[in-house]
């Protein structure tokens, strides 16, 4: 078969743009949760050891070439170098290899979606959480604080006798590098690092053994986000509840025992309270009759607003009649949600 003819066609197509954007997002909530994971300064460097070990790989004499799980800095080299399982018979760490290293100190971050930062470490409202627990219907506001921008620096050495060795692992850094930037994903969250250049650090020694020691340096703009600092708050509560309007104590002479094709004139005002944590209230109408909300305000009843529903369905009269059998339901907007709140209903029947 022609090699250019491709024996395998990939019919699922890539995720782009808000498709790819909704896919991160639920990598972020994946394993239950609905706040992102935490994220510190050595999760990052296991980000950047595991991508070292996983995505840089040269193979010579049909082996891998070997990295240093662990993060070399000049007094722990020969600590070390001493428990390295790539040496020789004579127990000389033997090339080729990889070494990895962290620059210190730590700077503060450059990454440009971090650098305006809110004062006083302010918590941002991440995500709204509908809750029900079988009396309470609500939403709960998951906060998160603005992330603190980091800059690490790490660099890779490789330690090798071949020229050719050298300029494997710099065609295959180039091709990662070909944007500029790559991304880790550590905790579910992408952290971009740059490809920062690299310097020669061999020695020419005539009487001695050559040795090519090539180092690649790389930038990661990471952040802090520390989960002991998440904070879940409720937000308006709403307790869908019962209320019941006795209409036996009358104000008005008029019979109770009136027929039906007699007019509404049995007049009724009523207070409904609703108390703290309460904005709903239900009733089923038992009698034939005309409901009128009367004024309300914020100093007298504690109402900036309100919606009536009869029978699931909004209506926007005022007064308003209702029949034997419906359920009216008066959801209210409160003031103050610390007080309680009465709504004045002027009721004939």
């Amino acid at each position: 078969m022609d090699k250019k003819v491709k024996k395998i066609i990939n019919l699922k197509l890539s995720k782009e743009l808000l498709d790819r954007r909704k896919e991160l997002v639920s990598k972020i909530k994946e394993n239950g949760t609905k706040l992102p994971k935490g994220i510190g300064i050595s999760d990052m460097d296991k980000g950047f050891r595991d991508y070292i070990l996983n995505d840089i790989e040269i193979i010579e004499n049909r082996e891998k070439i070997p990295v240093v799980k662990t993060f070399i800095s000049t007094q722990n080299w020969n600590q070390f170098a001493e428990t390295f399982d790539f040496q020789d018979l004579d127990n000389n760490i033997k090339p080729p290899f990889i070494i990895v290293r962290k620059e210190l100190p730590v700077d503060y971050g450059n990454n440009s979606g971090l650098q305006y930062r809110i004062p006083n470490n302010i918590k941002i409202p991440f995500l709204k959480v509908p809750v029900w627990n079988g009396n309470r219907k609500g939403v709960d506001i998951y906060k998160i604080p603005q992330p603190v921008p980091l800059d690490i620096t790490y660099q890779i050495k490789l330690v090798t006798e071949k020229m050719r060795t050298v300029n494997k692992l710099s065609e295959l850094i180039m091709k990662n590098f070909s944007s500029r930037q790559e991304y880790i994903n550590i905790k579910g969250h992408f952290i971009p690092f740059m490809f920062e250049g690299s310097t020669d650090e061999s020695k020419m020694d005539v009487d001695s053994r050559k040795y090519f020691v090539h180092t690649y340096n790389f930038r990661l703009e990471g952040f802090i986000l520390d989960e002991d600092d998440f904070e879940i708050t409720p937000a308006l509560d709403r307790y869908i509840a019962d209320f019941f309007v006795d209409l036996a104590n009358s104000n008005s002479d008029t019979d109770d025992d009136k027929k039906d094709n007699e007019p509404l004139n049995n007049v009724n005002i009523v207070k409904i309270p609703y108390q703290i944590n309460v904005n709903e209230l239900s009733q089923k109408i038992l009698v034939d009759s005309e409901y009128e909300v009367l004024d309300f305000n914020c100093i007298d009843n504690n109402i900036s607003d309100y919606s009536i529903e009869v029978n699931d369905i909004i209506i926007n009269e005022n007064p308003f009649t209702l029949k034997k059998g419906d359920i009216l339901k008066i959801s209210i907007t409160k003031c103050d949600e610390n007080e309680i709140s009465n709504l004045e209903l002027q009721i004939k029947t």
